[in-house]
């Protein structure tokens, strides 16, 4: 508390309840902070890129704010089984921390931009990745289907209700279409392509939200249209710092 007076003093305020009176606080970030995490290491030098040893390494983080606790978006159990968030473990209530290092810098900011896709994703429906063998039957029966790809499997936890997302790449499914819808009806399924950029691949994949309950789809697909898409900033405005620091 002293220290917040002070320095708000030093900037002109009687005390630290005036500055927060007088400051502006429209456009600031309102809710839960969350940081990212991912180390990298390049091993191999380019002309570009003066190395050590040929060696280059660092740390990228990334904040993003959410509605809810991250806890209460996804369950700690359940973060590597999340389309986005594999290689990911929740290290803190606010911080997902990714186990391994990747390769090169520009991988490590691509993952975290990932993972935020998968947390929007979750907090917009409220859907969980699938973590038990429950959902097993429709799952495999799902394999079969014409030209399926990046599939994740998700669930409802307040209805139970199951949700695939299929990201397969746009031209592969362009002429696809009458086919994969016959092969839903025949095996009792829905399917709504939602006005969303999805999580696998932003802008070359074209998502699409499967499975037997059509309502749960369209609600799930009325909250991802509500997303605003998430783009690498330029430059990157978050902490870069040294690999296996702490």
């Amino acid at each position: 508390t002293d220290a917040l007076n002070l320095a708000s003093r030093q900037a002109g305020f009687e005390n630290f309840v005036h500055a927060r009176r007088q400051l502006p606080t429209a456009g600031m970030p309102r809710g839960f902070p969350v940081y990212l995490s991912v180390h990298w290491v390049t091993r191999r030098a380019r002309n570009d890129e003066p190395t050590a040893n040929g060696l280059r390494h660092g740390r990228e983080l990334l904040c993003v704010y959410l509605s809810r606790p991250l806890p209460e978006i996804v369950a700690k159990h359940r973060v590597g089984q999340a389309r986005g968030l594999y290689g990911f473990r929740m290290e803190y209530d606010d911080h997902l921390e990714h186990r391994t290092n990747v390769e090169r810098q520009e991988e490590a900011r691509r993952r975290l931009l990932t993972a935020e896709r998968s947390l929007r994703f979750m907090e917009a429906t409220g859907l969980q990745p699938v973590s038990t063998k429950k959902y097993n039957a429709i799952s495999v029966a799902l394999t079969r289907m014409p030209d399926k790809d990046h599939e994740s499997d998700w669930f409802d936890p307040v209805t139970g209700g199951y949700v695939c997302v299929d990201e397969p790449y746009a031209a592969a499914v362009e002429n696809k279409g009458a086919e994969r819808a016959r092969w839903l009806e025949s095996n009792g399924l829905k399917m709504v392509v939602p006005q969303w950029e999805g999580i696998y691949y932003a802008g070359e994949c074209i998502p699409h939200l499967i499975g037997p309950d059509g309502a749960l789809l369209q609600r799930a697909a009325d909250a991802l249209a509500k997303l605003r898409p998430v783009t690498e900033p330029n430059p990157w405005p978050h902490e870069t710092g040294i690999c296996n620091d702490d």
